[in-house]
């Protein structure tokens, strides 16, 4: 799957939840929660001595892919289903402030412009005009995850609407944070008061 978007800001936020915002490491090992995985691509093959990386000079690249691979398998979903049912029953993996990953199909809401992502030209991105808000300070614009009829509210910051513009009617996998809203139906009976933070997205 290829990483197509990536909020550095929030990526490093759920890195820095995990692990700290600095990491001592060594050639062989790193002092951190069992998080070598992170670290290890950083230091030097010669590098002997202990010394520090901050989490905010990694690629934050990086720091998307170490986190899909390594994190827990009961936060990653293979369908809306499974997680919209998790966070209905209010399981404590699904509560608010976590991090997890789901597979569904990505659409734009109020995107008045179909992008055909075959002619997506990244030397000229498409201008697209979609109503913003403001969430925890930032601007960001919603968009529908959606599979086996059930549809799940995600909201990314206004400068992904480019990238996040060729991943329309895709299926994505996407990492991102559960936050707070006010209750809405997601289908099949349920109604649910969490959205994701997109932090990342991988298509097929």
């Amino acid at each position: 799957m290829d990483l197509v978007y990536v909020n550095r800001l929030l990526i490093i936020g759920i890195a820095t939840q995990m692990i700290g915002s600095e990491v001592q490491v060594t050639k062989s090992t790193s002092i951190g929660t069992g998080f070598n995985w992170l670290i290890q691509g950083q230091v030097e093959k010669n590098r002997q001595e202990s010394y520090s990386i901050n989490i905010n000079d990694m690629l934050p690249e990086t720091i998307a892919e170490q986190i899909k691979a390594k994190l827990p398998d009961n936060h990653k979903f293979d369908s809306i289903e499974k997680l919209t049912k998790e966070i209905y029953e209010g399981n404590r993996t699904c509560s608010r402030g976590e991090t997890i990953q789901v597979t569904g199909v990505i659409q734009i809401n109020n995107l008045a412009k179909e992008i055909n992502a075959t002619n997506f030209d990244p030397f000229n991105p498409p201008n697209l005009e979609i109503p913003t808000f403001s969430y925890y300070g930032s601007t960001c614009f919603s968009c529908t995850l959606r599979s086996e009829g059930l549809n799940l509210l995600v909201y990314f910051n206004e400068e992904a609407l480019a990238l996040i513009s060729y991943c329309q009617s895709k299926v994505i996998t996407l990492l991102g944070v559960l936050s707070w809203v006010p209750y809405y139906k997601v289908g099949k009976g349920r109604e649910i008061n969490q959205v994701i933070n997109g932090a990342a997205i991988w298509v097929e």
